[in-house]
């Protein structure tokens, strides 16, 4: 879902195998209109009666849909914030995936960059041969096309825009992979494949970090990211569970519920102190992830019996 600043965004084919789409044809139209005016940060501005005027519905069908899309879903292929699609801010409405689909945009457009860039080395190799020009000098000359995000080409070990080129498309394969999900799974029967898969892909592999950590192996030519992503699954700050709560409790000392409390609490301080912070979408975000790790962790403590 790349959205840039007058609101456009990218509408997937999936959208029609969804939960959404099996809606009444209000909420439908809603969800699509919600869509094109939302900007690049997933912020949707608009009031209740602005929103109906836009799609055209009256006050009443657009505050029964929107309580549909800001409900959970147990049918959602999403189990980010229980299927919700919408969280009710100040001044409009963030969408909740919407980092999920920026993403995948990204990934597109990073696959057919790197697709048109093996397709001008594999022609440039067939020139070479023909002609028997200097390799070397047509290598240098390809690596000068420009990557998606402003860096050159070449090899992933030459450039950070290649390396994540690859990343992200073997990290979108991957969630497309049902049969590898599956057999991890099999291994991992409580673990959230998916989340921890992405929790793995945003926080180290698809960063500079995660790069340096690769080009620590200087024989790899190329990167088994199957093997990558299936040994981060078992790495602790990678997993995240499907019943966190259980987890949590198997894990965790009533000591670290409360240092999670205060810190959470701490969190929200801050944000509370900063001006007109309800009007700053990631910070009404950050706002609402603390509030609910700290009533998680209350409640736990509470199970354990508060010691």
């Amino acid at each position: 879902m790349n959205m840039n600043n007058d609101g456009f965004t990218k509408l997937f084919s999936s959208i029609v195998t969804s939960s959404l789409w099996s809606e009444d044809d209000k909420t439908r139209i809603l969800w699509i209109t919600i869509l094109a005016i939302t900007d690049k940060d997933g912020f949707c501005g608009a009031s209740l009666p602005g929103l109906a005027a836009m799609a055209r519905l009256s006050i009443k069908d657009t505050e029964e849909s929107v309580a549909k899309l800001e409900a959970p879903d147990q049918h959602s292929r999403s189990s980010n914030d229980e299927g919700r699609r919408l969280h009710k801010v100040e001044g409009g409405w963030l969408v909740i995936n919407f980092a999920f689909y920026r993403d995948k945009e990204r990934a597109d457009k990073r696959r057919e960059y790197m697709a048109n860039l093996m397709r001008e080395k594999r022609a440039n190799d067939a020139n070479n041969m023909l002609t028997g020009a200097n390799p070397s000098a047509s290598a240098s000359s390809s690596s000068s096309a420009s990557s998606p995000e402003g860096g050159t080409g070449g090899t992933w070990r030459d450039s950070f825009a290649v390396y994540q080129a690859e990343e992200l498309a073997a990290y979108d394969a991957l969630r497309q992979d049902e049969s590898w999900q599956a057999g991890r799974q099999k291994y991992h029967p409580n673990l959230d494949i998916l989340l921890s898969l992405e929790k793995a892909h945003v926080d180290f592999w698809g960063t500079e970090a995660g790069w340096a950590w690769k080009k620590k192996s200087r024989s790899a030519r190329s990167l088994n990211w199957k093997s990558t992503f299936a040994t981060s699954l078992s790495l602790k700050g990678n997993q995240v569970w499907k019943d966190r709560n259980v987890q949590a409790e198997r894990s965790k000392s009533p000591n670290d519920y409360r240092t999670i409390m205060d810190a959470c609490k701490r969190g929200m301080e801050r944000i509370q102190g900063t001006a007109n912070w309800q009007d700053r979408p990631e910070l009404v975000a950050e706002y609402r992830e603390l509030r609910n790790n700290k009533v998680a962790a209350d409640k736990a403590l509470a199970k354990m019996g508060g010691k």
